[in-house]
């Protein structure tokens, strides 16, 4: 917690950008929310009247939000990525200027392979993380909420019944998230032997040649390259398990829409084909979320 800190403020230095994410985030999502909702009126209100001139304006209006969505995307995009590489540059600088102080019994500890890619690699891993429970991390959470009160709004019954798989998937979540840090932690730690191995023979490159140990250093460059190679099939392999449960669980939320929702329609007279049209939506957006915030986690 003290290191997150310590990264968080870097991004404190840049307080309006980080503010400008944030809205626009919110304004991105906003729209993303309101979409299903706009849809459930154009189907409804085409069903009641039939006009023609309704359905123009009302795919027009949606349409409009996908337009403007896909704009504010475009624009936190590149807002994010620029505080994103000024936090990267800040932390590199500092980091450079504490490298160059520290005595030389520390390099002589350390393989120099490995601290150029902490310098390189974990510099950009950390901020990462950092932009990402700030900006996305929070958004999403809010997105879940958002969704989750339109819902139950409209229908708390089958709302009921779609936040439902939300807590084994929370957990399903946070159990692959405690494996599979320990995982990517091993293909980091792989990596970075590799890395060193390499810059050694790169700097030793006269000594092998004058030895003639190609084929020694070629074995042992085979060993560290398939040790990497393993940790990656098994962190790959353990991602591979938790995306089809979890889409395999969210899948099963969307056929109860469908069931419930399709017999409500039949027996209730106020809940309408766009209501069941905007909770088929909703379904499917609620879990697009939590998805992401596990994806930060890599």
């Amino acid at each position: 917690m003290k290191t997150l800190w310590r990264v968080w403020t870097y991004a404190l230095r840049y307080r309006i950008l980080v503010i400008l994410t944030f809205l626009v985030a919110l304004s991105s999502n906003a729209f993303f929310i309101v979409t299903p909702w706009l849809i459930q009126k154009v189907i409804d209100g085409v069903v009641a009247t039939r006009e023609h001139e309704l359905l123009i304006w009302g795919v027009s209006g949606v349409g409009a939000c996908f337009l403007i969505r896909e704009i504010l995307s475009v624009l936190r995009y590149r807002i994010n990525n620029i505080l994103e590489q000024k936090i990267v540059m800040d932390i590199r600088r500092d980091l450079h200027h504490k490298l160059l102080a520290l005595p030389i019994s520390f390099y002589d500890e350390r393989k120099s392979g490995e601290i150029a890619s902490r310098v390189v690699e974990d510099v950009t891993h950390t901020e990462r993380a950092l932009v990402d429970v700030m900006e996305q991390g929070s958004v999403a959470f809010l997105q879940i909420i958002g969704i989750g009160v339109l819902l139950f709004i409209q229908e708390p019954m089958l709302a009921s019944l779609v936040i439902l798989p939300l807590p084994v998937l929370a957990w399903l979540s946070y159990n692959h998230f405690t494996i599979t840090r320990r995982n990517w932690r091993r293909v980091r730690d792989a990596a970075g032997e590799l890395n060193s191995f390499i810059t050694e023979n790169i700097q030793g490159n006269r000594l092998i040649s004058s030895f003639g140990i190609e084929k020694r250093e070629s074995r042992r460059f085979q060993k560290r390259a398939e040790t990497l190679k393993g940790y990656t099939l098994i962190a790959i392999f353990r991602w591979a398990w938790y995306s089809a449960s979890s889409s395999f669980i969210a899948n099963l939320s969307t056929l109860t829409v469908v069931a419930i929702g399709g017999y409500l329609y039949i027996h209730d007279p106020e809940f309408s084909a766009g209501k069941l049209v905007a909770f088929f939506l909703y379904s499917r957006m609620l879990y697009e979320p939590l998805n992401r915030i596990v994806e930060m986690n890599h």
